[in-house]
């Protein structure tokens, strides 16, 4: 058994790098990234143990290197036993340590553990859909293209159920142009979006991952009389009178309210009237379509109180028929410039005096410069209930 132990100080050497490799590993964090991201979801991937056990974040990454016998020097406890060392010889864990070292940088390690990471999280409670069904529903998005943005396309499709769909489709071809911040953002989007759950919202129906052809999709609800931009401005659809515009507005109001209680709150990040869907019988869909464009979600202001200011520009925007052109758009009336009465939408052939009075100190509270000042969507609820007498079931759809 002597001979077993003429390379002793070479099977140490292998051992100790062994044992470094494994701190290195453990000792190298993920992004910041994917940390907050991860801390949203929990871990749908169990431990896979390979031959150096090496574990980030309680979820393994496999080496791809030849995997030696189990445990052929260490014993259960770590140590370096006698009867072991009969079967293999030292120079063959040698060999593989150094192999591992060399294929398997700590860079790349990262890299790999992130995406598998990724990849691996389990989205609970929404829909897991197939790219054939959406092309099918969407007739190979050929056509029917409702919408578009810097980060995705808008497409209308009918489910073999007959339900109709909007699919939000990621216009890029290849992993190599979607990064894990991407991917992070992404999934995330799922979770907060599937949380909302109001009938108000453009709900989540279900979504769609899937690496060949390279395809990350949003399905949601189909919401036929456009938004609330195109009615006030583009004029093709049904004329908005004065309860329905009230009825908009307090569909928006409740809907925002309800995303400000949930816990964590959740803050509409893009909130203006073209994210306003109007349903077949003119009720309010609150839609939030951006949200994987970096540069742009990184430049966008986004909590409870900036919700509260661009709900009073919606508002204000409904009441007197002018397109927002400017951060500071409605300056002028908080400061008395001119009254609302003067700057009411000339297409609105009635509305109520006092309504119209109420509604402009409303306006002026959620437009306050200081953001400690302006009420919370509750407070703006309970107010606009007052004075239009709309109930939560008044501003829901009716179908």
């Amino acid at each position: 058994m002597s001979r077993n132990y003429d390379n002793w100080e070479r099977l140490v050497a292998a051992v100790l790098r062994r044992e470094q490799f494994r701190e290195l590993c453990r000792s190298d964090s993920l992004d910041s990234s994917l940390s907050s991201f991860s801390s949203d979801f929990a871990s749908a991937s169990l431990s896979r143990r390979t031959s150096f056990d090496i574990s980030i974040n309680h979820q393994t990454e496999q080496i791809p290197h030849p995997t030696p016998p189990r445990n052929p020097y260490i014993s259960g406890g770590g140590v370096v036993t006698g009867a072991e060392l009969e079967f293999v010889a030292p120079e063959k864990v040698l060999a593989w340590s150094q192999r591992a070292l060399l294929f398997a940088t700590p860079a790349k390690l990262r890299a790999r553990s992130q995406k598998r990471k990724l990849l691996n999280i389990l989205v609970t409670g929404v829909p897991k859909l197939k790219r054939y069904e959406l092309e099918i529903a969407c007739e190979d998005f050929a056509n029917i293209v409702i919408g578009s943005s810097s980060t995705c396309l808008l497409f209308k499709g009918t489910l073999s159920s007959g339900v109709e769909i909007v699919v939000a489709y990621v216009p890029v071809a290849s992993s190599k142009h979607w990064s894990n911040s991407l991917e992070a953002q992404f999934r995330k989007k799922i979770v907060t979006l599937s949380n909302v759950n109001h009938k108000n919202f453009v709900n989540m129906l279900g979504y769609c991952v899937e690496e060949n052809p390279f395809t990350r999709m949003m399905v949601f609800e189909y919401a036929p009389n456009g938004t609330l931009f195109e009615c006030l401005h583009i004029k093709e659809g049904e004329y908005l009178n004065w309860e329905m515009r009230l009825r908009i507005a307090m569909g928006i109001a409740y809907c925002l309210e309800h995303m400000h209680q949930l816990r964590p709150a959740i803050a509409h990040r893009n909130l203006n009237s073209s994210a306003v869907y109007l349903t077949e019988d003119y009720a309010a869909k609150l839609s939030d379509f951006l949200y994987w464009d970096e540069v742009a979600t990184a430049k966008m202001e986004a909590n409870p109180q900036s919700n509260v200011y661009s709900f009073g520009i919606i508002l204000f925007e409904m009441i007197t028929g002018s397109i927002p052109y400017s951060d500071n758009w409605l300056s002028d009336y908080p400061r008395g410039v001119q009254s609302l009465r003067e700057m009411i939408d000339p297409t609105l052939e009635t509305y109520h005096e006092d309504q119209l009075e109420q509604i402009g100190s409303v306006i002026k509270s959620c437009s306050n410069p200081d953001w400690r000042k302006r009420p919370t969507m509750r407070e703006v609820c309970a107010l606009l209930r007052e004075i239009t007498e709309i109930e939560p079931d008044g501003a829901i759809p009716d179908l």
